[in-house]
């Protein structure tokens, strides 16, 4: 059972006539009262007002809602509704609960009376924290679902304004998002490191609040420029609860150092800077301004105390706000124009506005100091100050140029209507889901395509470096080849042999070479007989042995030249493999780091089959979006035939 207390209110009229309106189809079940119509109760609550009119607020209004499956009769909620107040100290006051049937969620709202019948106010101290406490102990003695707390959810729920703009835009809020990318990345018990790099590869910003001791106290996330303590997301994506509902593991030798080098710890201010420092010294200390000197010595120890400084700079701020908004609204202005006047005095606006096109309220920032105009006194707030000034505003009218000049966020522009999907939590679930995983997926595509650059410069460095070793391999003239064509060409081939080696030694292969082609004599006498122009067979065989020697000579020596031109190259080529071989080991990392694409494709089909054909194509690439839905399908053909296997949605 769920209870939702509202503040305390001033008048009983409006509470009731919401409660008993016709269109939440409301059945009086019970109280202390006599009346049976707002106008009737009101009227009765008034009396016992009466009795202690300095009570300012003596409205009490909660609503308590069973949990789903649980169903009580009439008597049953007056009776739990009765026990509730009684033990909540409303016991002697004046009550009515009133059933609502218009949701499918079985509720009752509560009105009460703050006054009791003595005239005594009762107390209201913690009275969320006692009722929730209540709530525990009549779940049990009614048995009902027990369901935990709020304040003790693991996971903070989408709120009821999160699933209107889901179902009017496919929008899915950023903390529902990075819920989805916190349980990723946490999803086997990593370290705190490795936790915030994962994060970082999904898109995720993670800032750890260490202590100079080490100790950690906190984690928050920022995705797409919006940050929220991890606290936001619901009790188990606080530090502590992480660490207990995942694993997750901190150990301050080896996280801290990598936390840097990620940047994932916050920039460490002194301590008194954010104690005793106003809106606008902070605001200086964050820009990088440095504070005025303080005096040293006595004139240190007679100075103004720092907190006493820093109120009367901005009490300063606020008076001078206050005159600027004074000359700003002369001449019963439109807001815009009175937007645009404290501009141009230096004062930033920004208009709260709903997505109804109702303005709530006005907040001011001047010299980096941030005012809602209620905290200039009740005469700045915006109701006050637009029936006190004149200042008039229409939604049709003023809302574009607002937009304009940046005092109120753009709206959208207008999308197609979404499907007739009731905005449901397990839809908006499984969109948070798909959302967060195609976010991962498209990273992984990404460091896929950066990946195969590195591969490619690793290949050909490889082949080159493969060349140079198979030409390194190669004998420039093999020995047995050496010693046939020394025996062919000379009488005495091993004084040849010896003369060859000399001449090499003294001029080198391709000089020898060309020695054995044109004038193989000079290394002793050769094979067969030579008289005039006429050559035996034995010669003519000794002359094409030294020729064919000469010329392998001649080739093994441009092989050694091209080889030793080729060093730089094949130093460079080694470079380049070891850089890209450097690059594809922290990409491949990086893709460990992330979710496998089985585990990625199977969180999306699920969450395929829940949303459906057309918001599934609101949500992903149209692509993916195809394939997730006839792979969501085809699942479900086969759960339906009795073919569950591991990638059916029956899992």
């Amino acid at each position: 059972m769920i209870q939702k207390l509202s503040n305390p209110g001033a008048g009983f009229r409006g509470v009731l006539g919401y409660v008993l309106a016709a269109k939440k189809e409301p059945e009086l079940l019970g109280g202390t009262m006599s009346g049976e119509t707002a106008r009737e109760l009101a009227r009765e609550f008034g009396l016992g007002r009466a009795l202690n009119p300095a009570v300012g607020k003596p409205v009490f209004h909660g609503s308590l809602t069973a949990a789903p499956g649980d169903r009580l009769s009439d008597d049953g909620w007056r009776r739990l509704a009765e026990r509730y107040l009684e033990r909540l100290g409303y016991g002697d006051c004046q009550w009515v609960v009133v059933r609502h049937r218009d949701t499918a969620n079985d509720h009752v709202h509560i009105v009460a009376s703050r006054i009791d019948g003595h005239g005594k106010r009762v107390r209201d101290r913690q009275e969320r924290k006692r009722g929730e406490a209540i709530v525990r102990d009549l779940e049990r003695e009614f048995g009902l679902t027990q369901v935990a707390p709020s304040r003790e959810a693991s996971r903070a729920v989408p709120g009821r304004g999160e699933l209107a703009a889901f179902a009017r835009t496919g929008e899915v809020a950023v903390k529902a998002r990075l819920q989805e990318h916190v349980d990723l990345a946490a999803r086997d018990a990593p370290g705190l490191a490795d936790f915030a790099e994962r994060l970082a590869l999904q898109g995720v910003r993670m800032r750890a609040h260490v202590a100079t001791t080490g100790r950690l106290s906190g984690l928050s996330f920022e995705l797409d420029g919006v940050t929220c303590k991890g606290s936001d997301l619901g009790r188990g994506y606080s530090w502590r609860g992480l660490a207990a509902r995942t694993g997750l593991t901190y150990e301050p030798a080896g996280d801290l150092a990598r936390l840097r080098a990620l940047d994932a710890l916050p920039a460490v201010r002194h301590e008194a800077a954010v104690t005793i420092l106003g809106r606008a010294e902070g605001a200086a200390v964050r820009q990088g301004v440095s504070p005025p000197a303080e005096p040293a010595g006595r004139e240190k120890a007679r100075s103004t105390p720092p907190l006493a400084t820093a109120s009367i700079a901005r009490e300063d701020l606020h008076q001078r706000l206050r005159e600027e908004m004074g000359r700003a609204a002369k001449g019963r202005p439109t807001l815009p124009e009175f937007v645009d006047r404290l501009r141009a005095a230096g004062v930033e606006v920004r208009a709260n506005l709903a997505t109804t096109g109702r303005l709530s309220g006005l907040s001011f920032e001047i010299a980096g100091c941030r005012v809602k105009g209620s905290e200039l006194g009740r005469d700045y707030a915006w109701r006050a100050l637009s029936a006190r000034c004149g200042i008039t505003f229409e939604p049709a009218r003023d809302r574009p140029r607002l937009e304009r000049s940046g005092a109120v966020a753009a709206g959208k522009p207008a999308s197609e209507p979404l499907p007739e999907v009731p905005p449901q939590a397990a839809v908006y679930r499984a969109a948070a889901v798909l959302r967060s995983r195609v976010e991962v997926e498209t990273r992984a595509t990404s460091l896929q395509r950066r990946l195969s650059e590195p591969v490619e410069i690793a290949q050909e460095a490889n082949r080159l470096l493969e060349e140079r070793a198979r030409e390194a391999r190669e004998v420039p003239v093999s020995r047995s080849a050496f010693d046939w064509g020394l025996r062919v060409a000379y009488e005495a081939p091993e004084t040849a042999g010896a003369r060859l080696m000399d001449l090499l030694a003294r001029e080198g292969a391709l000089h020898t070479g060309h020695v054995l082609q044109r004038s193989p004599e000079r290394l002793g006498r050769l094979r067969g007989v030579s008289i005039g122009g006429w050559r035996s067979t034995a010669r003519l065989e000794a002359l094409a042995a030294a020729a064919g020697l000469g010329q392998e000579l001649q080739a093994a020596a441009a092989r050694q030249q091209r080889f030793a031109a080729g060093g730089p190259a094949a130093a460079e080529a080694k470079t380049r493999k070891e850089k890209a071989r450097q690059k594809i080991g922290r990409l491949a990392r990086a893709l460990g780091q992330l979710s496998d694409g089985l585990h990625l494709e199977n969180d999306m089909v699920r969450a395929a089959a829940v949303l459906g054909a057309r918001l599934t194509l609101r949500l992903a690439p149209a692509a993916l979006a195809e394939k997730l839905v006839r792979s969501a399908l085809r699942a479900a053909l086969d759960l339906a035939r009795g073919r569950d296997d591991d990638r059916s949605l029956g899992r």
